[in-house]
């Protein structure tokens, strides 16, 4: 958890109310912003709609993804076939139900936070492991095409 001290008002107003101050560092912490691989941030602020369903995952379209964002996402993320080198920040969607990356060229993924996948399709790829000890609800896995020689399910 992070804490923010105030050591000064930058609303003169404020200083008659410092709960005012107060509240909005508490916005500005609730809603971080999540540090994204860039290729991988390009292609999560592209609306995208597919037959049945639409992947918006910058609700307010401010340009950034904010953690109470990611959180909200429930749907299927697709990103396959695209040129993201790095999914830093995938953990933070923690309620994606699906996820599908195939044939891009990442070595590692973290998706031990995303507890609600049910299906991953991560097939011609460049990784050498995956850790899914924590995805207990995961009903279907697509991993060909990898490096990996061995996965503990």
């Amino acid at each position: 958890m992070k804490i923010s001290i105030i050591t000064s008002y930058t609303d003169p107003e404020a200083r008659m109310d410092p709960w005012k101050e107060s509240v909005a560092c508490y916005e500005k912490l609730a809603d971080e912003v999540i540090v994204l691989g860039e290729n991988f941030k390009k292609e999560l602020l592209t609306i995208r709609n597919h037959d049945d369903y639409w992947e918006i995952y910058d609700e307010n379209q401010d340009g950034e993804i904010s953690i109470n964002e990611a959180e909200r996402y429930t749907g299927r993320m697709s990103i396959s076939d695209r040129n993201i080198f790095s999914v830093k920040g995938i953990e933070a969607f923690k309620n994606i139900i699906s996820l599908v990356c195939n044939n891009i060229p990442i070595k590692k993924i973290n998706i031990t936070e995303n507890k609600e996948l049910t299906q991953l399709y991560i097939s011609s790829c460049e990784l050498d492991s995956l850790e899914i000890s924590n995805n207990i609800k995961l009903e279907k896995i697509e991993c060909a095409n990898n490096q990996i020689t061995e996965l503990d399910l």
